[in-house]
């Protein structure tokens, strides 16, 4: 996390002073979301950044939401890690992100992590997509 401020703060100096927080390794429904919404709150940004890996910032972001007075959250997943300076994180050549391959990258580079992931997302999205549709009024 040092890292990914320090590079940021090269960017803009502002973010020296922000908030960059760590969370325990720990199984989605175990986070104490009023603590976590309270010391946002604390600090009532307008953008919150999350980022815990696909399927679970989705979940947190979701569980996380009903607490937090204000601020959009997004979910990012290795981006963190490609702009903290950390050297086993490696993007893809240009042309692969050109093409819109970069999650075939990764997919070869990790693959057992990887497509462990994209099969609970694509088993998981249709449930979901459902159940949001259902949610709408029209």
């Amino acid at each position: 996390m040092e890292g990914l401020k320090k590079q940021l703060t090269k960017i803009d100096p502002g973010i020296a002073g922000m908030r960059f927080e760590t969370l325990p390794f720990r199984k989605v429904e175990d986070f104490d979301y009023p603590q976590i919404a309270q010391m946002i709150n604390d600090d009532a940004p307008d953008i919150i950044w999350i980022s815990l890996g696909a399927p679970k910032q989705e979940q947190f972001i979701y569980r996380l939401k009903p607490f937090l007075k204000k601020g959009v959250l997004f979910g990012f997943d290795v981006i963190f890690n490609f702009n903290s300076g950390i050297e086993e994180y490696k993007r893809a050549p240009c042309w692969i992100i050109r093409l819109w391959l970069e999650w075939l990258f990764r997919t070869i580079q990790e693959p057992k992590r990887m497509m462990k992931r994209y099969w609970y997302i694509a088993v998981s999205w249709p449930k979901l997509i459902w159940k949001e549709m259902g949610k709408r009024k029209i």
